[in-house]
């Protein structure tokens, strides 16, 4: 069996002669222009001139880190204090049941410590802690208003 042959001679290479490839015997020389010895660390550090500045348009500043907020943190803090405050006006004037809006003060001071441990920065922590003890306290002085209390107080009183 025989294999056809490419264009020229049997046992010649059949395929041109390409650049930076092997040379082969009865092709012609080209002359090749010098090239620099490559060095042995990048540019950058070999010959700094030669260095690529960073271009002013693409250059992207860090990003100014965002402010973290809780608004249940805020809002707990406001109506504890101003439920604390109306609750001991309540309990001098005899109308203790309006201590119960504490009840809305310890959900928002739960929401803003759970929302606070949520946050990269724990943003609230402390608002919301002063806001749920505000609001616990209101609602023990309106439970002892109540007379919530009386029949454990009494005998730890010795009455």
């Amino acid at each position: 069996m025989s294999y056809p042959q490419g264009p020229g001679q049997p046992g010649e290479n059949p395929y041109p002669q390409y650049p930076g490839g092997p040379q082969q015997p009865g092709a012609p020389q080209y002359p090749q222009p010098p090239y620099p010895p490559t060095p042995a660390y990048p540019p950058q550090y070999a010959q700094p001139q030669y260095a690529q500045q960073p271009n002013p348009a693409q250059y992207n500043p860090p990003a100014a880190p965002v402010k973290e907020t809780n608004v249940y943190a805020r809002q707990s803090l406001i109506y504890g204090a101003v439920v604390f405050v109306i609750t001991i006006v309540a309990l001098i004037f005899g109308k203790v049941l309006i201590g119960v809006l504490a009840l809305f003060v310890i959900y928002t001071g739960i929401r803003g410590l759970i929302t606070a441990f949520g946050l990269r920065t724990h943003a609230g922590l402390v608002s919301s802690i002063f806001g749920l003890f505000f609001g616990v306290l209101s609602l023990l002085i309106t439970l002892l208003g109540l007379g919530a209390f009386d029949s454990f107080l009494v005998p730890l009183l010795g009455g």
